[in-house]
């Protein structure tokens, strides 16, 4: 007799299962159909405006690119001028008083 019980058990268990399922979908519609309107006009002002905030950094990255493309010509014609007079370039290190030609630096670094 307790594998009839047990197959009872399972069969009323699948039974409430199954009761169980329907009715929370029912209820999950009902949510759904309630709150329909103003939360499709939420996610469309979301969308909007996560269009414009793309749009925006798209244009950031953009001008950013540009500017530092600019900058690389400004420093690669000063570096060209440089070279061209026959002066060596001074670089301005990381740390202060770090300034100094390429030459004193090499110097510096091999102990010449």
């Amino acid at each position: 007799m307790p594998g009839d019980m047990m197959v009872i058990a399972i069969v009323f268990l699948g039974c409430f299962t199954g009761v169980t399922v329907t009715a929370m979908n029912l209820f999950a519609g009902r949510i759904k159909e309630r709150a329909s309107p103003r939360l499709e006009a939420e996610v469309a002002a979301l969308r909007k405006e996560i269009g414009e905030l793309k749009a925006i950094s798209s244009d950031m990255v953009l001008s950013l690119d540009s500017t530092l493309q600019h900058q690389s010509a400004l420093l690669q014609a000063v570096e060209k001028r440089a070279i061209s007079d026959g002066a060596l370039p001074r670089y301005t290190g990381v740390v202060a008083g770090a300034a100094g030609s390429v030459a004193e630096n090499i110097e510096a670094h091999t102990g010449a």
